[in-house]
């Protein structure tokens, strides 16, 4: 593995950051000199945690709680991590943002097309979304968007582009993507080249920019802050450190799209399969720590890149969006029954010693996998809905029967003093 080269390590924010991330809650420390509880608007110096006029906040919770099966509802947040079948690797998230922007995030390999549509049907009643999200030009995020569009009205399908598109890429994946693009469908490619050219070609140019990035969904409730190991204000890991692996799989994995999901204080990070430095891999997570800064928040659920293998979560990510505060972090992995080991043992502890009382959540326990203290769906799907306008969020592992295995409700960590 090639050393990594930073600049600094230190969680800095970069010039046009919103150092708030939007999430702060009043002036903090009984300042008492903040505008208000809302998104942002206290002005002090304060940790960000009072409630204007210098009341503290609540103290953070965790609690099972017994509930009906989650489901989206008007003005809060959604996600649900759905469990795919077969012994086939693939991932998918279905989602409502509180504006009732539906939206998916990875949609399995094509062999779970049936997987995401009877998700649509059970949770929205109507075969429409806003948004798909492809994280990454591998065939378990993305192969099975092809036969989704056959059943069900996507608006608009972002990706990183048609930029080093190399081996580490799946040829056929990438052609049936331009295949979709020469087709008609409306796409959102964040990062793009001289040429723009499709083709599912090795020798497609790098990257020039990622210009797709200043773009959100949902009044800002979706963000994408990197792309191709890019930010929107263009450092790149390229650029910065050195070329990404190009002949690995891993070097597809480390361009994954890095997603920011935002409601009142709560906050979730999905960042596909990107790659921290485990196993030999390029250490994306640590460069993106650096260069993203406040961009990059501390997530009240935090998506375990890699279906929870040890080639992602390394130590600088899981600093900076699970920091060691004293506020509860929920963690989550989608694994398939092909991805034998997963959860992997070594990122099952790392994780533990981040959640402040709260849970690692699995779609499922793969063989060989580390079920120690995990809470398993079985192969069902883990949901996650906010409340109280993202001040709370409850996280509901649903076996494959429709049965509620268990459910937690947490204190969101922008709305809590630990």
């Amino acid at each position: 593995m090639r050393p990594l080269v930073l600049l600094a390590l230190a969680l800095t924010a970069c010039p046009g950051d919103d150092v708030t991330d939007g999430g702060g809650v009043g002036e903090g420390e009984g300042e008492g000199e903040g505008e208000g509880e809302g998104e942002g608007e206290g002005e002090g110096e304060g940790e960000g945690e009072g409630e204007g006029e210098g009341e503290a906040a609540p103290p953070c919770a965790v609690d099972d709680v017994t509930v009906p099966v989650l489901e989206p509802v008007a003005g809060e947040l959604f996600l649900m991590h759905i469990g795919l079948g077969g012994f086939a690797l693939g991932e998918a998230t279905l989602g409502q943002l509180p504006d009732g922007t539906r939206f998916v995030i990875d949609v399995g390999n094509d062999s779970h097309s049936d997987d995401v549509v009877d998700a649509v049907d059970d949770v929205f009643g109507v075969r429409a979304l806003d948004v798909a999200v492809l994280t990454h030009h591998h065939a378990d995020h993305e192969d099975g968007m092809t036969d989704l569009l056959q059943d069900v009205d996507v608006g608009v399908v972002v990706h990183r582009g048609f930029t080093d598109v190399t081996a580490a890429a799946n040829d056929n994946t990438v052609q049936a993507l331009c295949d979709l693009r020469a087709g008609g469908q409306e796409m959102l490619e964040l990062c793009v080249t001289m040429t723009g050219n499709c083709t599912a070609s090795a020798s497609l140019a790098p990257a020039t920019s990622c210009p797709g990035l200043a773009e959100t969904f949902g009044g800002g409730a979706l963000r994408l802050i990197a792309a191709n190991a890019t930010t929107a204000d263009g450092a790149g890991y390229a650029t910065l450190v050195g070329p990404l692996e190009e002949n690995d799989s891993n070097g597809e994995n480390g361009r994954s799209v890095v997603v920011v999901l935002a409601h009142g204080a709560f906050r979730a990070v999905y960042a596909g399969d990107l790659t921290g430095g485990g196993s030999d891999t390029d250490p994306v997570e640590a460069f993106l720590v650096t260069q993203l800064g406040a961009r990059l928040p501390a997530a009240d659920v935090h998506h375990l890149s890699h279906h929870a293998r040890d080639t992602s979560s390394q130590a600088a990510w899981l600093t900076a969006t699970m920091p060691l505060d004293g506020r509860p972090r929920s963690a989550i992995a989608g694994i398939s029954t092909a991805h034998v080991g997963s959860p992997h043992a070594s990122v099952v502890d790392a994780v533990s010693a981040h959640l402040g009382g709260a849970s690692l959540w699995v779609t499922r326990v793969a063989a060989t996998g580390d079920g120690d203290g995990v809470v398993s769906a079985d192969g069902g799907s883990i949901r996650v809905r906010t409340e109280d306008g993202g001040a709370r969020y409850v996280v509901q592992a649903v076996g494959p029967d429709g049965r509620v295995i268990r459910s937690e409700r947490v204190t969101s960590g922008l709305a809590c003093t630990p």
